[in-house]
C-alpha cells in the first residue's frame, strides 16, 4: 500500500500534472511542433522554472529564466492569451527569446497564463515551427485547455493538502496508524481502482532486481552460407515471472517509471555473464532508443572490454538527436543494429536517418517466407536498403530449412532462429564450446 501512496501522491503533484499536460496540449494542436509550462519559481518568485517541455521545446525542461519583461509575464500579467504569429518579427518579444526562438527552430507561439487560487503561478506555451500556424481555433481550444488546467492544480492540490494532514496527524499521534491506513486505501479504491492491481504489479518488478531473478541467454548469430557461428545476441529471461513475457515486463516497467533502471538491470547482468562468449565474437545488446542515450548505459558498454553491438528495438519513437546521441559509441567501435525492421516505428526513413551497421528483419517477415511472395518482395527490398547504406542483414526467427534457403537466396548475410540455434545459459554454452572444461 505504501508504494500505491507514493503512486497518489506524485499523481496529485501539480509539476506531474503540468508535466502531463504539455504532452497532452501537442497532441490536441495538430499544427504544434512542442509545449511548455514555466511556473514561478518557489524559492524567487521573479524567476520561472521549465517544469515542463515537450517536443521542439524540450531542451527548456528545468532552465530558470527572469521573469520580467518576458512574453510568459507579459500573459501573466495581463491574464490572458497572447499570441505572436512570427517571433523572429515581433517586437514585443526580447531578443534573448527570439535567439532562443531561432535556435529551437520555433516562429509561431501562443501564451496563456495558469491561475492557482485566482493568482498567476505561471504560463503555458503552445510553439510551432511555422510562422501564422496557430490559428484562432487554437488559440480557443489552448486557452480552454489551460483553464482546465487550472482549476485541475487547484484541486490536486488541495488533495495532496488533505493528504498531508492525515500523515501529519499519524506523524503527532493524533490518529493511528490502522486509520491512516484503511483512509488510504478507501481513498485509492475511491478515486484509483486501477492503480490497486497496479501497485501489486509494481512489486512484482521489485522482484525482478533480487539477485539471480533475471537470467541471461545467448543465441547465436549464424552466417547462413558457411553455417558459422559470427556472434550472439544477449536476452533476458525472468523465469519466476512468467505471468508475463520479458516484453511485457520491459513495457510495464517503462510505463512505471522504471525502464530504464531495469535495463540497465538487465545489461549490467548480461555483461557479467558474457564470459561465456568467445571474445573475438560479438555480443549483441538490446536497447531501447531512451536507454542508449543515458550516459551510465555508455559508460558500461565502453568499459565493457570486448566487441558489441547496439540493438535498438523498434517498439517506440527514436529521438530526434539519436544519431548524435549514439555518434561517440559507433565512434569506439560498437556497432548499431535496428532490430525488428518493420514491426514499429523504425521506418525505412528512420533507417536511412540512422545509417545502421546491422538490419535485422522481423520475424513477421521471414515466416512463410518461402511460401509468400509478397513477404520476398518486401524483404529483398530490405535488403536491397541494407545494401545501399552498406549494412549487414539479419533475418530472425529461422525456424525451417525452407525459410533459410529462401532468405540466403533473397540475399540476407545472417541470421538467428531455432533451427540454427537456441538460446542458451552461459553455463550451457561454456560446455559446448570448451568441452571437458
Amino acid at each position: 500500500m505504501l508504494r500505491l501512496i507514493e503512486t497518489l501522491a506524485a499523481s496529485l503533484d501539480p509539476v506531474s500534472l503540468v508535466r502531463r499536460a504539455a504532452e497532452q496540449m501537442c497532441l490536441y494542436t495538430p499544427a504544434a511542433s512542442g509545449a511548455g509550462i514555466a511556473l514561478c519559481d518557489p524559492a524567487d518568485a521573479d524567476q520561472l522554472r521549465f517544469v515542463a517541455a515537450h517536443g521542439s521545446v524540450s531542451s527548456l525542461l528545468g532552465h530558470v529564466i527572469p521573469r520580467s519583461g518576458t512574453f510568459l509575464d507579459r500573459s501573466m500579467l495581463s491574464r490572458a492569451t497572447e499570441l505572436t504569429h512570427d517571433i523572429a518579427t515581433d517586437c514585443r518579444v526580447s531578443l534573448n527569446t527570439r535567439a532562443i526562438a531561432a535556435a529551437l527552430d520555433i516562429r509561431s507561439w501562443i501564451v496563456t497564463p495558469l491561475l492557482h487560487n485566482d493568482v498567476a503561478i505561471g504560463a503555458m506555451s503552445v510553439v510551432a515551427r511555422e510562422p501564422d500556424a496557430l490559428d484562432s481555433a487554437a488559440i480557443e481550444a489552448i486557452t480552454s485547455l489551460s483553464n482546465f488546467v487550472g482549476a485541475l492544480i487547484n484541486s490536486q492540490s488541495e488533495l495532496a493538502a488533505l493528504f498531508g494532514d492525515l500523515y501529519a496527524q499519524q506523524d503527532s499521534g493524533r490518529s493511528s496508524s490502522s486509520f491512516v491506513a484503511s483512509t488510504e486505501g478507501f481513498v485509492a479504491k475511491l478515486l484509483y481502482p486501477d492503480r490497486i492491481e497496479e501497485d501489486a504489479t509494481a512489486h512484482r518488478i521489485d522482484d525482478l532486481f533480487a539477485p539471480g531473478a533475471l537470467i541471461p541467454a545467448f543465441q547465436p548469430i549464424v552466417d547462413l552460407r558457411t553455417r558459422k557461428v559470427v556472434g550472439y545476441e544477449a536476452l533476458s529471461r525472468f523465469p519466476e515471472a512468467s505471468e508475463r513475457n520479458v516484453q511485457e515486463w520491459f513495457d510495464f516497467a517503462r510505463h512505471a517509471g522504471r525502464g530504464i533502471e531495469l535495463e540497465l538491470h538487465a545489461l549490467r547482468t548480461i555483461l557479467a555473464a558474457d564470459d561465456a562468449i568467445p571474445e573475438n565474437l560479438p555480443l549483441a545488446v538490446n536497447l531501447s532508443p531512451f536507454a542508449a542515450a543515458e550516459a551510465e548505459v555508455h559508460d558500461i558498454l565502453l568499459s565493457a572490454g570486448r566487441p558489441l553491438v547496439i540493438e535498438l528495438t523498434e517498439h517506440e519513437r527514436f529521438p530526434d538527436d539519436a544519431l548524435e546521441t549514439l555518434a561517440p559509441l559507433r565512434k569506439a567501435g560498437i556497432d548499431l543494429a535496428i532490430d525488428d525492421v518493420g514491426a514499429g516505428y523504425s521506418t525505412m526513413l528512420q533507417i536511412l536517418r540512422l545509417r545502421p551497421d546491422i538490419v535485422k528483419i522481423d520475424a513477421e517477415f521471414t515466416a512463410d517466407v518461402h511460401n509468400d511472395r509478397a513477404r520476398r518482395v518486401l524483404t529483398a527490398a530490405i535488403v536491397q536498403l541494407a545494401r545501399e547504406i552498406s549494412a549487414v542483414t539479419v533475418a530472425e526467427a529461422i525456424e525451417t530449412n525452407n525459410q533459410l534457403l529462401a532468405l540466403q537466396q533473397l540475399g540476407v548475410s545472417l541470421g538467428q532462429g531455432y533451427f540454427l540455434g537456441r538460446p542458451q545459459s552461459s553455463s550451457e554454452i561454456k560446455r559446448r564450446v570448451r568441452p571437458g572444461s
